[in-house]
């Protein structure tokens, strides 16, 4: 009997060995270069952080606390080949339980600067943000449950700005080349409810699309609502919708646009669609198409299509 009982305490306390190692939070820092800083704080079980630095003069926080998150924070150096990035600034905190956020700033060609700034406070929450270079800087804000905010920077100004809070909310940017009309590139979506979604994009490769001077901004509160679509090159636009099962498209061609959509109720659909000038912003002083949607009540329906023809 004595042995019996040696043997299921010895039985115990290896499980609760295997236990406590198995909810053990993980965390690495690797850092080469000159005048750096990383920092990883976890309280909790079973949290993953992981920080890289191939970099001088960058910074690396990461903030855990609850169960089984994780963050990967790798600001990039090394790519391209032996490349260092340089002033790049990292932050990640995320409150709660199975959260994943993720951030990487790659450099190009040993450019750096770039400022990535992820927060996430509640439960199966996904934060993932990429950025290229050149003065980028992107900040997700979600408070909540099962939301997920992706942002992605290609070159010049860039700026990225989501906040969601709520349930199962979604939200996506994904900016690639600005340049020219102070760099272009610049995005806000904030949603406050349940089950919207919101999305961005904006393309400029040279050519037609230059993509000069981009702007957009979404913002919802309520739920189901929907918001985004494309904007090309060089325009601008706004979508701001209150009430439930709302949904505004704005597709953009080409260059000098301009678009807004007001939509306060519930059921009420916008569509705009807008093919501009090929030249530059400057060639025309002004938008050569100008769309207000403003709809006010349920159920209602608006659609514009705009063509220039110089």
């Amino acid at each position: 009997m004595i042995i019996m009982k040696k043997l299921i305490f010895l039985f115990a306390m290896m499980f609760a060995v295997g236990m406590a190692m198995a909810q053990s939070n993980d965390a690495s820092i690797s850092t080469t270069g000159d005048d750096n800083i990383a920092s990883i704080t976890q309280a909790g079980l079973s949290n993953l952080a992981t920080i890289e630095q191939i970099a001088d003069n960058s910074s690396a926080i990461q903030i855990q606390n609850g169960e089984s998150n994780v963050a990967d924070l790798d600001q990039k150096g090394g790519w391209p080949s032996d490349s260092k990035v340089d002033g790049e600034t990292g932050y990640q905190n995320q409150q709660g339980n199975n959260n994943h956020a993720t951030l990487w700033q790659l450099a190009d060609e040993g450019n750096g600067g770039n400022d990535g700034n992820q927060f996430q406070d509640g439960s199966n929450n996904i934060a993932v943000a990429w950025q290229h270079t050149v003065n980028a800087t992107v900040d997700q804000d979600q408070v909540g449950t099962n939301n997920e905010a992706m942002a992605f920077q290609n070159g010049f100004n860039g700026y990225i700005k989501q906040e969601q809070n709520g349930i199962q909310n979604i939200a996506t940017v994904d900016e690639q080349g600005g340049g020219g009309w102070d760099n272009g590139n610049s995005a806000i979506q904030i949603q406050q409810g349940n089950w919207n979604k919101a999305q961005i994009s904006q393309y400029g490769t040279g050519g037609a699309k230059s993509a000069q001077g981009n702007s957009a901004s979404i913002t919802q509160t309520g739920d189901d609502n929907w918001a985004g679509e494309g904007l090309y090159s060089n325009g601008l636009f706004g979508i701001y919708q209150e009430g439930n099962y709302n949904n505004a498209t704005v597709e953009q061609n080409q260059n000098v646009n301009k678009s807004e959509v007001f939509q306060y109720g519930d059921d009420n659909i916008a569509t705009v669609v807008q093919n501009g000038g090929t030249g530059l912003f400057g060639d025309y002083g002004d938008f050569v198409n100008k769309s207000l949607i403003n709809q006010n009540g349920n159920g209602n329906t608006a659609n514009v299509t705009q063509t220039y023809m110089p």
